[in-house]
């Protein structure tokens, strides 16, 4: 959620673009009463919005949490992006992680009600190549979102289009898979292509992840 975060990286290492692998703080100010209170205390512990002093006083009643957080913190800066008061300043190129709220993914891909200048969420709809002016090679770059869960295979939640989730909680479908598979059929690989596979699921955890970036020629 602390996305100002990747400007400070950015200008430290004078990076030319940004690979994110996942719980990029795709909330909105309508989130948090979206969020079940098991995966609200998980993101308050996580997250970098919130000073560790903070979080120790909200942790103090949760029946009052939800409350707390939405008079008096933010979980996420998307929306100081989404309305231009904070802009990125390279290309970042994003998969969406475990905790997101997917109606917000569903604003900016489907919607299109939510831009944001220079952020590329990569799907298994939407594939982007980066080239650099020092070099011949191609770097494809294919993704898919949320995290793994064996009994969410085929469910898709609150999502109204591809994506899948609920209670701010997102994770992948065998849909999702079967979709990049197609996306990728469309890109012949080249001899000075190098292909990425960008997951917020561990592929060293998740044998069908690694199977995957196999079928993808990563």
């Amino acid at each position: 959620g602390n996305i100002s975060q990747i400007n400070t990286i950015v200008r430290e290492k004078n990076a030319k673009a940004v690979i994110h692998c996942g719980d990029f703080g795709f909330l909105d100010k309508d989130s948090v009463k979206n969020f079940n209170e098991k995966n609200l205390k998980y993101y308050v512990e996580h997250t970098s919005c919130i000073s560790f002093k903070d979080k120790k006083k909200l942790f103090e009643n949760m029946d009052t949490l939800k409350d707390n957080i939405c008079k008096n913190f933010i979980l996420s800066e998307l929306m100081d992006f989404i309305e231009g008061k904070k802009e990125l300043i390279v290309p970042v190129y994003v998969v969406y992680g475990q905790y997101e709220d997917v109606s917000v993914i569903d604003k900016i891909l489907h919607k299109k009600i939510y831009q944001i200048k220079n952020l590329y969420i990569v799907d298994e709809m939407n594939t982007y190549s980066l080239k650099f002016s020092n070099s011949d090679i191609t770097i494809r770059l294919f993704g898919i979102g949320g995290g793994y869960l064996d009994n969410n295979l085929f469910n898709n939640g609150d999502g109204e289009y591809l994506h899948a989730g609920s209670n701010c909680h997102t994770w992948l479908t065998i849909f999702q898979l079967g979709q990049i598979l197609m996306t990728a059929d469309q890109y012949e690989k080249e001899m000075d292509e190098i292909r990425l596979l960008i997951t917020t699921a561990n592929p060293m955890k998740k044998a069908l992840i690694a199977q995957l970036g196999q079928a993808l020629k990563v």
